[in-house]
């Protein structure tokens, strides 16, 4: 998070509230952390997250979370279809099981999307 906000790289976070539970935010220790709460399964679908994707003005965005055959693929795939260049941290992607895990990076992989460390995220963005 340092070197992301060091290097001004605008950092957006989403969370999943459904049927009016209450979002738990992933990582509240993250100070200026841009959060949207939605309300569908799949974050691409959420007008409020690709505004805010747009509005940075970047082509290519990193994304990461914790269901990797579920909002991370939705989001990669989303992303693609709509003219941006994803680049999938691959340990920093969890799923229920690493047959899920895997099965969803080869199917983001496949569709065009860069997977990549988070350390080659951090060496990348220093030079």
């Amino acid at each position: 998070m340092e070197n992301a906000k060091a290097l001004a790289v605008p950092i957006i976070s989403t969370v999943y509230a459904a049927n009016g539970d209450d979002a738990v935010d992933p990582l509240p220790l993250a100070a200026n952390l841009d959060t949207i709460v939605r309300a569908c399964a799949n974050p691409w679908e959420d007008d409020a997250l690709r505004a805010r994707v747009s509005d940075t003005g970047r082509d290519r965005i990193v994304i990461l979370g914790n269901c990797a055959k579920g909002g991370v693929s939705f989001s990669v795939l989303g992303a693609l279809e709509t003219g941006y260049q994803p680049y999938v941290v691959v340990d920093a992607i969890h799923s229920a099981s690493s047959l899920d895990a895997s099965t969803a990076l080869t199917r983001m992989t496949q569709a065009g999307a860069i997977s990549l460390t988070s350390r080659q995220v951090m060496l990348e963005w220093g030079r």
